[in-house]
């Protein structure tokens, strides 16, 4: 037996097959690889084949399921049914699952239409991280002293963030980034007149929402940008959004001014109005700059307003407890693996320290600030790499010095995963799409961006593979078993897997906007175009006549006209058996283009020649209709 002919037979998704055929060593399979018969015992006894004999009658339970992944175990448990009976109802589906695996969204859509349960909508808990370790410093009662402010720069793309942030550093960050836009969240610390002040730079593309948010959850005070010449965007509202859930104070920054007269800026004060950011010169409670990133004008008054905000309010550190900050960036680094942005809160982080970040691990291999020097040791609020982590970390995630005992506990508990692998109804037509990127916080905006994609009529994008780092053989041979493309962000195909002799396509791109394009492109290839039918006349078959090696019709026209090169439909005692296109038209033995109602004409078309008398034809146009 075949894999493809096992699959049809069993109702098991062919790429599953060949995943589970890895573990018994098989590395290279297709549809037409031949089963043996150890092979088929295997696969039969892990897909649970023969276990139920009688179809899954799912009875229906009247409970609410959170809309977030939960284990197949814990998901039964909730329905008051065996797990068991959930593996086999997904197995039906082409959906390999076991009792511990995570299940997506769509999964879990599946199996609630399936038993009747409701899906609840969850609410995104936003938490300030520095309001977190200043409440934990309170609560261990140690000595606290004040730290630098950390600002974060949000805006819509091209508004003049980073612009703005390179003229305060007195360098040209704009310039070596990709395409002119900020590809990842970076932290600088820029000694000002007013003392030093750690600066956020996050992205404004749309696809970097969430990456934005993390900026805004470590950060004390929020300036938001504001193109006088733009003025305010989608990107500029999801801004202002995360700062108020944060009750963090915002500066709103309208930058280009030399581009536009105060009317405009007037304007633009207005519209930010409408969101709660009133200013101050008008009754409210937001304080407004007014500057030229290009030419600097107003920028030292921005700074000035920026630190006033921070001395509001009262920010505190102290190095007398364990070093505790947060991620801001991670990617991997040749020769020193997975690292990591960091910005500390409170305490100092040394060489040789061991740390818990999130759901990963590790000991500090070495740290090293924004001018590239190496560092024995960091406190707070100064922005820096370090190296030494066993797995990759999230952008957000809490890192805290622990001890060796510690970590140890912590490796036994959690289960490293870098890339995942998401669960799929494989009977729902997709493009699938495995996605490699360079860095964490990049993850979750390609994929997101990617999922939200759509068109009418066309195949949606369906993200099988996520992960971080370059393109391996997995990645390709996946590929190639689950017919999927590759994207890449900032990352290149490892030397072993550019060997393959593979026809995958693998696309790599530096910037995510061009991934994009592409990406709603293959789309678009997809689209089935949706046609306007407009009846013009009907007509009854009354001979049947052959002509060289041609069938003809001859009929009479009742109703309208039959047209040549128009469609027609043929029907027979009112069933529509066949339909084509007339291809010659006879009228008095004379070729024409139109027979009208009344007259007898002559037809051959063009896929059909089964004719019998009294068939019924209906001529009609078919127009493509436009979107």
């Amino acid at each position: 037996m075949r894999i493809y002919e096992f699959s049809k037979k069993f109702d098991v998704a062919v790429k599953d097959i060949v995943e589970l055929l890895k573990e018994r060593g098989v590395r290279r399979a297709d549809a037409e690889f031949m089963l043996t018969d150890s092979h088929i015992s295997f696969l039969k006894k892990r897909f649970h084949i023969g276990a139920v004999k009688e179809p899954v009658q799912t009875a229906h339970v009247n409970v609410d399921i959170e809309d977030k992944e939960v284990s197949l175990g814990d998901l039964a448990q909730r329905l008051g049914r065996p797990a068991s009976e959930v593996i086999v109802l997904l197995l039906k589906r082409g959906i390999v699952a076991n009792i511990n695996k995570l299940l997506p969204r769509d999964v879990l859509a599946i199996v609630a239409k399936e038993y009747g349960a409701t899906l609840v909508d969850t609410v995104k808990d936003t938490v300030n991280k520095s309001n977190v370790v200043k409440e934990s410093l309170q609560k261990e009662q140690v000595v606290q002293e004040k730290r630098d402010p950390v600002v974060v720069i949000v805006g819509h793309v091209d508004h003049g963030k980073t612009t703005l942030l390179d003229y305060i550093r007195k360098t040209k960050v704009a310039l070596g980034e990709a395409g002119g836009i900020t590809q990842h969240l970076g932290a600088y610390s820029v000694p000002t007149n007013h003392g030093n002040v750690v600066f956020l730079d996050t992205p404004g593309h749309e696809a970097f929402s969430v990456m934005r948010e993390r900026g805004v959850s470590v950060a004390d005070v929020v300036a938001l940008v504001v193109a006088a010449d733009d003025g305010v965007r989608p990107q500029t509202i999801e801004s202002i959004k995360a700062a108020q859930s944060l009750k963090a104070p915002i500066v709103v920054v309208i930058n280009k001014i030399d581009k536009v007269d105060s009317l405009r800026i007037e304007t633009v004060k207005r519209e930010l109005s409408q969101y709660g950011l009133l200013s101050d010169e008008w009754g409210g409670e937001t304080p407004y700059a007014l500057i030229s990133a290009k030419t600097g004008a107003g920028v030292d008054e921005l700074i000035e307003l920026l630190a006033l905000q921070a001395d509001m309010l009262d920010l505190v550190t102290s190095s007398a407890v364990a070093a505790r900050g947060y991620v801001l960036e991670s990617q991997i680094q040749k020769g020193r693996g997975a690292v990591a942005s960091l910005l500390l809160h409170c305490g100092t982080l040394s060489v040789g320290d061991f740390f818990i970040c999130g759901k990963v691990d590790g000991r500090v291999n070495s740290i090293v600030d924004g001018t590239g020097k190496s560092l024995k040791s960091v406190g707070p609020s100064k922005p820096v790499l370090v190296s030494g982590f066993y797995d990759f970390p999230k952008a957000g995630d809490l890192l805290q010095a622990s001890s060796q005992k510690e970590v140890k506990k912590h490796q036994s508990e959690v289960e490293k995963d870098v890339q995942v692998k998401q669960l799929y109804d494989a009977s729902q037509a997709a493009i699938n799409v495995i996605v490699k990127v360079g860095s964490f916080s990049s993850l979750d905006a390609v994929v997101q961006s990617l999922q939200a994609i759509t068109v009418n009529r066309a195949l949606p994008i369906r993200v099988i593979s996520s992960g971080v780092g370059d393109i391996n053989e997995r990645d390709i041979e996946f590929a190639e078993q689950a017919h999927a493309l590759i994207y890449g962000l900032d990352v290149k195909v490892e030397r072993n897997a550019a060997a393959l002799k593979s026809e995958v396509q693998v696309n790599i791109y530096n910037i995510i906007y061009k991934l994009l394009d592409d990406a709603r492109e293959a789309v678009l290839k997809t689209k089935k175009p949706e046609y306007i039918e407009t009846q013009l006349g009907k007509a009854i078959v009354k001979a049947i006549f052959k002509v060289n090696s041609s069938i003809i019709a001859g009929a009479g026209v009742h109703e309208g006209a039959l047209k040549k090169g128009q469609f027609v439909a043929i029907y027979r005692n009112s069933k529509k058996i066949g339909e084509g296109i007339i291809k010659s038209l006879q009228k008095d033995k004379r070729a024409v283009d139109t027979a009208p109602e009344g007259f007898d004409c002559a037809f051959r078309i063009d896929t059909f020649e089964s004719w019998k008398m009294g068939d019924e034809v209906i001529c009609f146009s078919r127009e493509e209709k436009k979107d």
